[in-house]
């Protein structure tokens, strides 16, 4: 993890705003196979109600799928950038990190995009196989995404996670993030498995999610989570935490902006 540290130190040279558009390019690549079936869907559903009202707007909407991956993208950089902030603030508030909030944030994106990345190739399988996409959807894509937060967050223990709340600090962040995952999933299996309009696949891919989600956080818990507790048990110097000043409230500090 030290030469991923490294790695990440020479890469924070990178401006943000780059690093802030690749997450979104990744977040419509990771989804394209998605939004390619949607918008094909959408632009025929539009091109059918033209030509019932003998309007000619082809070339219009046909420009709307590129509209629509714009959004997309844009709706992908909200939503991550909106959650590392939420992350961070909580980590930081109870000390569990320092205040080096670049690095914390150049850890984040640059893992996440190469999780995008793999997701999307992996997701390029459903051109050919349509049913793989529920299963790369509901199972494959979980331990791909799952994987890349828990290097995050090692990467960060070595760097800007506190010595001393280690194992704390990982309880609480996965202990939420395996709950919220559980419960997600478990209302897509019920309303599949209660729908008559989904197919097996929908309703097997659910199923399995739940088992798979069960399974990986009890080896998490067993194989990283009891050994980063037993490490602050463990540690015979306690060292205070830093007393670092309160993190600006500027929304756009680190950005680039």
């Amino acid at each position: 993890m030290k030469r991923v540290n490294a790695i990440i130190t020479k890469l924070e040279k990178v401006p943000s705003a780059v690093w802030i558009l690749l997450v979104g390019v990744s977040y419509v690549f990771a989804n394209l196979y998605s939004l390619i079936t949607t918008s094909d869907q959408m632009i025929a559903s539009l091109n059918e109600y033209m030509a019932q009202m003998a309007v000619e707007f082809t070339g219009f909407v046909n420009n709307l799928a590129w509209v629509f991956y714009l959004e997309t993208g844009l709706i992908g950089i909200i939503l991550f950038e909106l959650i590392l902030m939420l992350v961070y603030r909580f980590l930081y508030n109870r000390r569990y990190v320092n205040n080096n909030m670049l690095h914390f944030k150049t850890v984040a994106r640059v893992l996440y995009i190469l999780a995008n990345t793999v997701f999307g190739l992996l997701s390029l399988i459903s051109f050919a196989a349509p049913a793989f996409e529920l299963y790369n959807l509901y199972i494959i894509g979980f331990l791909v995404f799952t994987g890349a937060y828990l290097v995050i967050y090692l990467v960060l223990t070595e760097s800007v996670v506190h010595p001393k709340y280690k194992g704390t600090a990982f309880m609480k962040l996965f202990s939420f993030y395996f709950l919220l995952e559980g419960l997600l999933n478990l209302v897509y299996f019920v309303i599949f498995l209660t729908a008559e309009d989904f197919d097996l696949h929908e309703k097997i891919a659910s199923g399995v999610s739940l088992g798979v989600i069960a399974l990986t956080a009890v080896l998490i818990y067993r194989f990283i989570a009891k050994p980063l507790l037993k490490q602050e048990k463990e540690r015979i110097e306690i060292i205070p935490p830093e007393d670092t000043p309160s993190p600006p409230n500027e929304i756009f500090r680190g950005y680039g902006f």
